[in-house]
């Protein structure tokens, strides 16, 4: 039993340090078409370098954006001018430019159907950790139409446009950083793994985030309605205002500081605790099945007409039927202690 154990392991050595010889081989091979220059394996190689072009485009025409590829760092930001900018790969991207609509020019970047048929295999070899494309669009700043970006990985960085009209944002596994924008209608966010950060914006219509693993940080915001769902991951508010907010998260930690909706703010938690720090709305709705409900109210106890419950743990609220502002807490497993506005 001993010997035959023996001799199978040593035919597995030896298949393995066959396998171990032909994969170096195959390196070695591939390496010296490149001339055995290590700076070759880059992605960044001479003939992958970006390219500079530029777009003139109608003055009084906004121009609708759209951006699809499947791995890719996209960075959009303001031109200098009324003109677009692209800093890109030719080889990795293709850029289609129509301006004879009747309505909206539209700019359309898409991934080459070329890239991967066309490239040779030995560029393949990359010994580089970070191999997404990069991609820098620089368009007005206030002749924005629609800006739609579907992404499978890599980062999105949008800052410093205004009169966008409508966002669509479709990300598979991309963190997404969103700044200083102006967006006239509505915002629509999907991603499935990764970090979400929306700071120093206006968004005048409803703003949908659906995220489903991965944490969001809104931070000095005036979004008018808002509709997030969390599936993992925790989400942190800071100085947003607007209308009305609805926050519905299965697994995480929802924490609203300095926020101040006017007509709603509905918080809906199933694993994870509530926190509030100078919260105020005409109506307050809290709910966690399995948490903590934590914090305080921006306004006196006397303006609420407040309903509370809890099935399993201790309340700091007793509830009372006067107030014009209304307060709705609810808790199956956890605590909840509120504090109001002296």
């Amino acid at each position: 039993m001993i010997n035959k154990f023996i001799k199978y392991k040593k035919k597995l050595l030896i298949f393995a340090g066959i396998l171990i010889v032909i994969g170096f081989v195959i390196l070695l091979t591939g390496f010296g078409m490149l001339g055995f220059d290590i700076n070759k394996l880059s992605p960044n190689y001479d003939e992958y370098t970006q390219t500079e072009e530029y777009y003139e485009i109608a003055k009084n025409k906004p121009l609708d954006l759209s951006i699809d590829t499947d791995s890719a760092d996209v960075y959009i930001k303001p031109s200098e001018d009324d003109n677009i900018k692209l800093f890109f790969s030719p080889e990795y991207f293709s850029v289609e430019l129509n301006t004879n609509s009747a309505s909206n020019d539209s700019l359309i970047i898409s991934r080459n159907e070329n890239y991967r048929s066309n490239r040779k295999w030995y560029y393949l070899i990359n010994v580089y950790t970070n191999s997404y494309d990069k991609i820098t669009i620089e368009v007005p700043k206030k002749l924005l139409g629609d800006l739609s970006v579907k992404l499978k990985y890599g980062t999105l960085n949008i800052s410093e446009i205004s009169n966008i009209n409508n966002l669509f944002i479709d990300n598979n596994s991309t963190d997404i950083d969103l700044n200083n924008l102006q967006i006239l209608k509505n915002a629509d966010i999907s991603s499935d793994y990764g970090n979400i950060s929306i700071s120093n914006s206006n968004i005048d219509g409803k703003c949908s985030i659906e995220e489903k693993s991965g944490n969001l940080h809104l931070n000095n915001n005036y979004i008018c309605n808002s509709e997030i769902l969390l599936k993992y991951g925790d989400s942190k508010l800071v100085k947003t205002t607007g209308n009305s907010l609805y926050i519905k998260a299965s697994s995480g930690n929802v924490n609203l500081n300095d926020v101040m909706m006017k007509a709603s703010v509905s918080i809906d938690t199933t694993y994870g605790d509530i926190f509030l720090n100078y919260v105020d709305s005409s109506l307050i709705e809290l709910t966690a099945k399995s948490g903590n409900i934590k914090g305080n109210i921006n306004d006196s106890e006397e303006a609420y007409k407040i309903s509370a419950f809890s099935k399993s743990g201790n309340s700091n609220l007793h509830s009372k039927h006067t107030g014009d502002k209304e307060l709705k807490v609810e808790c199956n497993y956890g605590d909840i202690n509120i504090k109001f506005k002296e």
